[in-house]
């Protein structure tokens, strides 16, 4: 019998760039090499890959009456209308409350280093809201009334209205609604497992290829995030090895090289297509 799977969530919907409404048909092929090496490397690990998109999003009975406030609002000068990255951004939390289960939920650049389909099951901090990057919303769980329940007190911080002196910034995203959230009520959501947040936000590497595991093993880490700045650090830093006719856009490469590495170096496993390890 097959047995259970845990899901995980994404959010993917191609952004509208301007005010003309064209959307990123340029960047598409590159959305979708990473959306296909997400759901590989969760399958792989157990997990049961599921992506929403905005009409998951329309589905939820606030959508029109958020999305009006989002527009509208002073404080959300960056969200010009619907299907922006900002407004996509905030939306996908409506995605995932209005589906009705609750669960896990990640970017889909954050990617399996050991994350159990036993954990997956059962959720961490009894379903309490959780996020595993403290604000960056990279891998968040929660039951499904706990998902709602968040999901309302970030919208309800979005949309508030602020007096001008306490907007630090011309771009208030869904991550700032987070931390702004947790620092009004620490209570309102858990930052990892027991102060452990589990996840890494810089490629694991020593050097070229040589996974940290030692680090990752101390620090309890089961996934990592491979944002756009990680990257580009790591890159920098001479830690992230770029072959020859790949670039620093190639995340959906350096995901699949790192888990094989990790499974390799950290776990003991093979790798028949292995050549080398720098």
């Amino acid at each position: 019998a097959k047995y259970d799977r845990p899901v995980i969530y994404t959010f993917f919907e191609l952004k509208i760039l301007d005010k003309n409404g064209e959307r990123d048909t340029a960047g598409e092929q590159y959305h979708h090499d990473l959306l296909d090496t997400w759901k590989k490397l969760w399958s792989d690990a157990g997990w049961e890959p599921r992506i929403l998109s905005l009409a998951d999003s329309q589905k939820h009975p606030d959508y029109d009456h958020y999305t009006k406030f989002l527009i509208e609002s002073d404080k959300m000068k960056n969200i010009p209308q619907i299907g922006t990255y900002n407004h996509l951004c905030f939306v996908r939390w409506l995605a995932m409350a209005a589906h009705g289960q609750g669960g896990w939920m990640s970017d889909y650049d954050t990617f399996p280093l050991g994350i159990s389909s036993q954990m997956g099951l059962n959720l961490p901090n009894q379903g309490r809201f959780t996020s595993y990057a403290r604000h960056v919303p990279a891998l968040l769980s929660g039951s499904a009334v706990e998902w709602n329940r968040l999901t309302r007190e970030l919208f309800d911080m979005a949309i508030r209205v602020e007096p001008e002196h306490l907007l630090k910034t011309d771009f208030y995203s869904d991550m700032h609604a987070l931390k702004d959230v947790h620092d009004r009520n620490p209570l309102s959501l858990e930052y990892g497992i027991g102060g452990k947040e589990i996840l890494v936000t810089s490629y694991p590497y020593t050097r070229e290829n040589k996974v940290y595991c030692e680090m990752l093993e101390h620090e309890g880490i089961l996934a990592a995030h491979l944002s756009h700045a990680a990257t580009r650090k790591a890159s920098e830093e001479g830690v992230l090895y770029i072959p020859k006719g790949r670039t620093e856009k190639d995340r959906h490469f350096f995901a699949k090289t790192l888990v094989r590495y990790w499974k390799i170096q950290c776990k003991g496993g093979t790798d028949p297509n292995e050549t080398f390890v720098r």
